[in-house]
């Protein structure tokens, strides 16, 4: 829009499809990587139920080296710290302090830097389908309405965000229970880890 600004940092990579839309303000710090079809937005656009009203408007600050992953959507007002990670498939919102790892619709903090070491599948399942406490082990798809097939894509993409790891589609497509998925990234971590890997 007339007026509006989008900064961009040096050595920012935007990967395809992303989208950044500004009436007010868009601040990308440097080295920060927005992955595919993310979608960056500072206006609601119009009102709900009324599309003639024009919509609230808030500036967006995206720190330095923030990691973003595909199809997030971060919303007006968003001020994310530096070297924050925001995981595949998360909506953001309001403050994500420097350094965390925040993820799910909306997106809440899942750790720090650390949260990639440790096997924790049962709280990214909780954070990125949005569910409102960690499922247990042996609950699966047929337990969880949130865990579809988009629900299935988007906890495949956070895995691979998180674990920094590669997953077949169709192995998380067969798992069947909290449980195996966690065998499923156990086994990806082992086989990234060896020489041939």
């Amino acid at each position: 829009m007339r007026g509006a600004l989008i900064d961009i940092g040096d050595r920012v990579s935007i990967s395809y499809g992303a989208a950044l839309s500004a009436q007010a303000a868009i601040r990308v710090g440097s080295d920060t990587i927005i992955g595919p079809f993310a979608v960056i937005v500072d206006s609601d656009f119009h009102r709900p139920g009324n599309r003639d009203a024009a919509g609230d408007v808030a500036p967006i600050r995206i720190g330095a080296g923030v990691i973003i992953g595909a199809r997030v959507t971060i919303l007006r007002s968003a001020d994310i710290g530096d070297g924050a990670r925001i995981l595949a498939g998360s909506m953001v919102s309001g403050v994500v302090a420097a350094g965390a790892t925040v993820g799910g619709v909306p997106a809440r903090v899942i750790g720090d830097a650390a949260f990639a070491d440790s096997i924790d599948v049962p709280e990214l399942i909780r954070s990125v389908l949005g569910l409102g406490e960690r499922p247990g082990s042996t609950a699966g798809p047929k337990d969880i309405p949130e865990w579809d097939s988009l629900g299935t894509l988007r906890l495949l993409l956070a895995i691979e965000d998180a674990y920094g790891i590669t997953v077949r589609e169709e192995e998380v497509q067969a798992a069947k229970t909290v449980a195996a998925l966690s065998a499923i990234v156990e086994i990806a971590r082992a086989r990234a880890a060896t020489p041939e890997g």
